[in-house]
């Protein structure tokens, strides 16, 4: 089996972050219309591709998130950062019965036991991930963007 690895925003200390503070419109109803959110950023971010963006999986450049849409079980809704085309990244599909729940290290709810609070540390299913390059999420924890080895070489 590849390894699955967990897709994150570059964590340095002046990497530029998109600038929220005028921007007063709620996540659900602009991702339910056609408007495309324009936003600025903390400082010039001519070069980056990927932007943390709360509530969501990103904010990919349309290059990179062309890529993630290719090869991934994901949705996009378009937006503009400093002019440049982006792609907020959305979890689609999730793929369904990769982890496995008996090997993985979760934290689950007491009033619900069967619903996982917290994965530790993961484990999947050998057979539920493919060979070929996929982007992904799973349904224990839907806020986290996954990658299998083909997709990340």
């Amino acid at each position: 089996m590849s390894s699955v690895y967990r897709l994150l925003a570059s964590q340095d200390e002046d990497r530029p972050e998109l600038d929220l503070s005028e921007f007063e419109s709620d996540w659900r109803q602009i991702l339910s219309g056609d408007e495309v959110v324009r936003l600025a950023t903390t400082a010039p971010a001519t070069d980056v591709e990927f932007f943390s963006l709360a509530g969501t999986l990103g904010a990919a450049s349309d290059r990179l998130a062309s890529d993630l849409l290719r090869i991934g079980c994901l949705d996009a809704h378009p937006m503009m950062v400093e002019g440049r085309g982006f792609q907020i990244v959305l979890a689609g599909t999730p793929l369904q019965d990769a982890l496995d729940r008996e090997q993985s290290d979760c934290a689950f709810f007491r009033s619900t036991p069967t619903k996982i609070k917290q994965i530790r540390s993961f484990a999947f299913h050998a057979t539920a991930i493919p060979n070929t390059p996929l982007v992904f999420t799973i349904p224990e924890s839907p806020a986290l963007l996954l990658a299998n080895e083909p997709a990340v070489e």
